[in-house]
């Protein structure tokens, strides 16, 4: 079951290196939700890129071995979850957190933050190959 609070977190701005309710770009939404809801702290790696535009900088970050330490991938998605999606030439530089039952919260550059279903084909598409996929943080294995 989805919820009742993922409503706090729809239609929250776009903003480039957003991490507050002010702006969040997609991984600054992930961050908000599990710094709220879920009370763990995640990096922001925002000193780790210039703009994120540069997607194959944050392709390295979300595919690099430190990061392995503090995710396991899995097979399907449930609440907390982080899907992680190739987007422009196969970069996995998007994210979103999953509600559950093939639903995410994700912000976009010409959106702002809203629910999508990441089981539909322009999604799904984009979870696969590694490091792009669904991910769950160590604590919630």
């Amino acid at each position: 079951m989805i919820p009742e609070w993922h409503k706090n977190y729809i239609e929250i701005p776009f903003a480039e290196r957003g991490y507050s309710r002010e702006g969040v770009n997609c991984w600054g939404l992930v961050y908000l939700i599990y710094k709220e809801q879920l009370k763990i702290d995640l990096p922001t790696y925002q000193e780790e890129y210039v703009t994120p535009y540069d997607l194959k900088e944050l392709a390295a970050i979300a595919g690099r071995d430190g990061a392995s330490v503090d995710w396991v991938a899995v097979e399907e998605g449930r609440l907390g979850d982080v899907a992680v999606f190739n987007m422009n030439g196969g970069f996995a530089s998007h994210s979103g957190f999953v509600l559950g039952e093939g639903w995410m919260i994700n912000a976009r550059r010409s959106i702002w933050s809203c629910c999508e279903q990441y089981t539909r084909p322009f999604w799904k598409r984009r979870l696969k190959p590694a490091p792009a996929g669904i991910y769950r943080h160590r604590s919630m294995v």
